[in-house]
Order: C-alpha cells, then sequence, then structure tokens
C-alpha cells in the first residue's frame, strides 16, 4: 500500500477511508477476496465481521461462507451478500472482478504489499478499519519479530524459486518474495528480471542445477503441506514458512 498509516494518528480512520471512498460509518460486513487477507482480518480481531472468504482460509469462522476466487468472484453472491467492506488482493486477483465491484458500489480495500514492511503496514491498515489500531499494531510487532527470529543462519545462499513445473515458471526480482527470502539470508539467483514471475525454458533451468531450488508446488520437498500456501500468502503464518525453509534447507 502507498498510503502511511500511524494508529495513534487521529486522522487515520479518515484516510482510509478516503481511500476506499468510505464515508466514516460503520463496518459490519467484510468479505475477503484473498485467504491473507481474511486471515489479517482474523488476527486482529476482526472474525465476527468476515462474513465470506475462499475455502483455503485458515481459521475461517463457522458463521462464514467458504467462496471459490481463482476463477473469478461469484457476482450474484456479491450483490446477495451486500458486504460494507470488500478486501481485495491487486496481484491476486481479477481486474475485471474488482472494475464490476467498484461500478457496483462496493467499497474496497486493495492490498498490494512489494515487501515485508508494506505486509506489516497491513495489520494496522485492516484493524484501523474495524476500529482496533491497537491490535493491528500489536499483531505488526509480533509479525516483525516472528520474521527476524525465522532463521539463525543467514549466508546470502542463492536460490532458485520454481513457482509451477509444467510449465515452468520461476520467481523474478519484483516480488515481495525475494525480500521474505532476504530475511533468511536466501538470494533470489533471477533477482534482476523485473517481472513478478515468468516462464523459462528446461535448458535455462538446467543451468541452474547446482543452484539450491525450491518448489512451491512441490509437497514432497516441504516438511508440511501448510508451508506451501504460507510461503505464498503475506500474512500471519509466513514467518512460520520462512522458518520451516530454514530448517529443510539451511540447518544442516
Amino acid at each position: 500500500m502507498a498510503l502511511l498509516i500511524s494508529p495513534s494518528n487521529s486522522e487515520s480512520m479518515k484516510k482510509i477511508s478516503e481511500k476506499i471512498n468510505n464515508k466514516n460509518d460503520s463496518i459490519h460486513k467484510i468479505v475477503a477476496l484473498s485467504p491473507h487477507l481474511a486471515e489479517i482480518l482474523i488476527s486482529v480481531g476482526g472474525s465476527d465481521r468476515l462474513i465470506a472468504a475462499p475455502f483455503s482460509t485458515k481459521g475461517l469462522p463457522a458463521h462464514s461462507i467458504s467462496i471459490e476466487v481463482l476463477g473469478g468472484i461469484d457476482k450474484e453472491l456479491m450483490l446477495k451478500l451486500q458486504p460494507d467492506l470488500i478486501l481485495a488482493w491487486t496481484s491476486g486477483n481479477k481486474a475485471s472482478d474488482l472494475n464490476w465491484l467498484k461500478s457496483q458500489g462496493f467499497r474496497i480495500y486493495k492490498d498490494d504489499p512489494k515487501n515485508i514492511k508494506d505486509i506489516a503496514k497491513s495489520f494496522i491498515e485492516i484493524a484501523t478499519l474495524i476500529n482496533k489500531p491497537k491490535k493491528g499494531e500489536e499483531r505488526k510487532k509480533i509479525f516483525i519479530s516472528a520474521i527476524n527470529k525465522s532463521c539463525s543462519v543467514k549466508d546470502n545462499k542463492e536460490v532458485l524459486v520454481e513457482i509451477w513445473n509444467k510449465p515452468a515458471i520461476v520467481l523474478g526480482g519484483n516480488h515481495w518474495i525475494n525480500d521474505a527470502l532476504k530475511k533468511i539470508g536466501l538470494v533470489n539467483t533471477f533477482k534482476e528480471i523485473n517481472r513478478a514471475t515468468f516462464f523459462i525454458e528446461r535448458e535455462a533451468l538446467m543451468s541452474k542445477e547446482n543452484i539450491l531450488k525450491i518448489s512451491i508446488n512441490n509437497k514432497n520437498n516441504l516438511i508440511s503441506k501448510n508451508m506451501l500456501a504460507d510461503l505464498g500468502r503475506p500474512g500471519p503464518d509466513l514467518p512460520k514458512a520462512l522458518s520451516q525453509i530454514c530448517n529443510q534447507y539451511l540447518l544442516y
């Protein structure tokens, strides 16, 4: 997010309200269009307001509806739910869906972190939206502390991160995961590629065969299945994913 927010500033709520075209009225019904946003909302004490979120959301409240968003939103359901606020991930949700929601008059909070600092800021912003800025500050501190303690070995080791294998898609330099990996001493071998992810020829991959490789979609290479989701989610459990990567690949 580009907006800088201080929970101690009396203008915080007003600034966020302006950002989402929201009058300063209460927000009781929230729909999250990404698991990490739902999990942040839950972590700052907003589970009672979460009426719908992706089915893969951890800790989804019993009263919340599980929704599918990968292929696009259910527009009919959105119209039926009439949420007071929608939490959206600019990089993860379809632009056409977000444009449609805006055209229908829905208020949208857009999240698009570029680094760990941005992710931490989201805790405060979302908490402020539900009038719990102190909780947001608390969760931000816990998150940053856990990130910093996620690995005791930080040797700037080169790594190749495979997002998908058929076709081969790897992590580029323009993605927040790069900043997360740096926290445990890993440096993306394709850090100079100014893209979030990109397709790569098998021959190019073979030239990197001596470099540490982490395959996000390969469950056999990971300690737990949850780690797959956690590494790709800029949310509360990202520190756990980094710690698991550290323990499996670096502490030997």
